[in-house]
């Protein structure tokens, strides 16, 4: 968290203003901490809402291309695109590369960087993790048992992924259309992802 936080000092600036709800504000001093808040969250919901072959990376491409429209900086942007790909390919199912937290909190503070000043579209691109970090809350505070794990089950016998008791928006997707291939649950979770971004392009408009 510490980390997240002092990464935000080379995205220091003086103009403080953000659009939020279609309007832009001016947040002062407050922006600062609004920001500080995003570097911390915005990492940590990506790495979160993880845990089957291809899903950590493969969030960060559908909401990197969900960016492209909407910066300036977009040659910086399609080189981690590119860059991206490249690993969805290795983490893929079955994976031979695992990201780790690296790339998750990496990735979290890039579009904070680059959406710093429309972090509202960003939360809509988000929906997913933002559902993701208010399920998992009652076990990430404590108030509920935190496992060092909370993925699905997995059913060796039928190769499917059912749904645990854990608050994740993976289980809630497994729960309501049942058990499902870990590759067809990613794509699934992915097409969630996509229709999020479209989301926001329509209330951006």
């Amino acid at each position: 968290m510490i980390g997240c936080a002092l990464a935000y000092l080379p995205l220091y600036q003086n103009l403080t203003t953000v659009v939020l709800f279609g309007r832009l504000i001016y947040l002062g001093p407050l922006y600062h901490v609004y920001m500080i808040l995003w570097c911390m969250w915005c990492g940590n919901a990506i790495n979160i809402h993880a845990g089957i072959n291809g899903l950590e990376v493969g969030q960060t491409i559908v909401i990197a291309i969900g960016l492209l429209p909407i910066i300036d900086e977009t040659a910086i942007l399609l080189s981690y695109i590119c860059v991206a790909v490249g690993l969805f390919a290795l983490n893929y199912y079955p994976s031979m590369v695992f990201v780790g937290d690296s790339w998750c909190y990496m990735s979290g503070m890039f579009f904070v960087s680059l959406a710093q000043h429309e972090t509202e579209i960003l939360a809509f691109f988000m929906l997913p993790q933002i559902i993701n970090t208010l399920l998992s809350l009652p076990e990430l505070t404590g108030y509920c048992e935190c496992p060092r794990h909370r993925m699905p089950k997995y059913d060796a016998e039928n190769d499917v992924l059912t749904a645990s008791g854990k608050g994740t928006f993976m289980n809630i997707v497994l729960r309501i259309t049942g058990p499902m291939h870990e590759k067809k649950l990613l794509w699934l979770l992915l097409v969630i992802q996509v229709v999020c971004v479209l989301i926001g392009y329509k209330f951006k408009s």
